[in-house]
């Protein structure tokens, strides 16, 4: 019968219990994240604070104008998102809405960064 060593084991029990007490799942690359820094991209560089609004939800000055409206990344349909979705919609951008792709303009970890300051705005 194959042993398992400690590490191991205790990864899939800390992420099982993570989920029996309701513990939210780490950000994607969250070792490597940096909220903060999303946070200085999402009101500068990324530009993302236009459409979305200083607190996130859709309302920012660009956003009032556009049809459809910006995503509220407060609400709850953003938080139930998986990170590898919100990556892809950072990347790649939304067809038929005005979020325009940020590949190419965001390094990756910006975007990883970015998307660390995404999560924190639905707590």
């Amino acid at each position: 019968m194959a042993r398992l060593n400690r590490s191991g084991f205790c990864i899939p029990v800390v992420l099982l219990l993570n989920l029996v007490i309701g513990l939210e799942p780490p950000v994607a690359g969250a070792a490597g994240s940096d909220a903060a820094k999303g946070k200085t991209l999402f009101d500068g560089k990324g530009g993302c604070v236009n459409c979305h609004g200083p607190s996130g939800r859709g309302d920012g000055p660009a956003g009032k104008m556009l049809v459809p409206p910006p995503a509220d990344l407060t609400g709850p349909k953003t938080k139930a998102k998986p990170d590898a979705e919100l990556l892809k919609t950072i990347q790649e951008g939304r067809p038929g809405t005005a979020m325009a792709p940020f590949k190419g303009q965001l390094s990756e970890q910006e975007i990883r960064d970015l998307l660390a300051y995404v999560r924190s705005l639905s707590k």
